[in-house]
């Protein structure tokens, strides 16, 4: 999945900061956390810190369905100001407004980063988006804007 986060944006930088760069120790959240996702977290994590990420609804709900699409052991693809620069993998999802808010926030339209999930083996890149199209297949034109699963067998 590719995940548009552009770290030239002042608040996906600061996100990116808070809960990728450092890791949050999720045992100071539990009580935001449901029971299941805090002892999944635990037996996923078990130096008790964890790299987190989140997706807005968006307009009519417009990101709902790419979430669904999204499952633990999918690959991730952080991209922004034209390079992919990080990729790990999906370990948990799970839906929590509250602790989004707490981490993050709310977004200018009044919502939280509310669709969840956390990251294990992560790893840095600096390749430009246009060698990751041309090695896909995609049109050069569009910048990545969307959370894109690539077809299999490509």
């Amino acid at each position: 999945m590719m995940q548009p986060a552009s770290r030239s944006q002042k608040v996906v930088k600061k996100h990116y900061e808070d809960t990728i760069a450092n890791p949050v120790s999720f045992e100071q959240y539990a009580h935001l956390l449901e029971p299941d996702v805090l002892d999944q977290l635990k037996q996923l994590f078990p130096a008790g810190q964890v790299q987190m990420w989140g997706i807005v609804p968006g307009q009519r709900e417009v990101n709902v369905a790419h979430v669904k699409k999204m499952s633990a052991g999918d690959w991730v693809f952080f991209t922004g100001d034209k390079r992919l620069y990080l990729g790990g993998t999906i370990a948990l999802m799970w839906r929590n407004p509250e602790l989004a808010e707490e981490l993050w926030q709310k977004n200018d339209k009044g919502q939280t980063w509310e669709y969840m999930y956390a990251l294990s083996g992560t790893r840095g890149f600096d390749i430009p988006m246009d060698e990751i199209r041309s090695l896909l297949g995609w049109k050069s034109t569009p910048q990545c804007h969307g959370y894109h699963r690539p077809r299999r067998g490509r």
